[in-house]
C-alpha cells in the first residue's frame, strides 16, 4: 500500500511539473513537457495538452501536443485534434493533427478528415487525411468482426 501511495504521489508531482514546463517553458522545453505527458497520462494531462494544441504560440509545441495526444490515445483528445485539423495556420500540425485523429481511432472524427482529405491545401496533410481515415474504418472493422484476423 505504501508503494502505490509513493507512486501516486510521484505521478502527481511530475505531471505537475510537466504541465507547469508545458505552461511556462521555453519552446523545446515545452515540446519536452508534451512528450513525458503523453507518457504520463490521465485526464489532466489530456487537458493541458489539448489547450497547448491549440494555443501555443510555437507550431512545434502545438504539433507535439497532439503527437502526445495521439499516444495517449484517449477519445478525450479528439476535440483538439479537430480543431487543430480544421484551423491551424501550419501544414504540419494539420498534419499531425490527421496522424492523432487516426491513432486515436474514434469515427466522430471522419467528417472532419473527409473534408481535410479532400480540400486541405496541403498534399501532406491530404494524404495524412486519407491514412487516418483508412486507419478508423479498418479499427471499426475489426470491432464489428470479432474473429477477424484470427484465421477462423
Amino acid at each position: 500500500m505504501t508503494l502505490h501511495i509513493i507512486f501516486t504521489q510521484e505521478h502527481l508531482r511530475q505531471l505537475d511539473y510537466y504541465i507547469y514546463r508545458l505552461q511556462t517553458g521555453s519552446p523545446s522545453e515545452r515540446v519536452l513537457a508534451c512528450a513525458h505527458l503523453g507518457s504520463l497520462g490521465g485526464p489532466r494531462a489530456i487537458a493541458a495538452l489539448s489547450h497547448a494544441a491549440i494555443y501555443d504560440p510555437w507550431a512545434r509545441a502545438r504539433e507535439a501536443a497532439l503527437e502526445a495526444l495521439g499516444t495517449i490515445g484517449s477519445s478525450t483528445g479528439m476535440t483538439a485534434a479537430i480543431q487543430a485539423l480544421q484551423q491551424d495556420v501550419d501544414h504540419d500540425v494539420r498534419e499531425q493533427a490527421a496522424q492523432t485523429l487516426g491513432i486515436i481511432g474514434d469515427v466522430q472524427a471522419n467528417a472532419a478528415l473527409t473534408v481535410a482529405s479532400r480540400f486541405d491545401p496541403d498534399t501532406d496533410v491530404r494524404w495524412a487525411a486519407q491514412v487516418a481515415l483508412q486507419r478508423i474504418a479498418a479499427r471499426a472493422y475489426e470491432l464489428s468482426h470479432p474473429i477477424y484476423g484470427y484465421g477462423w
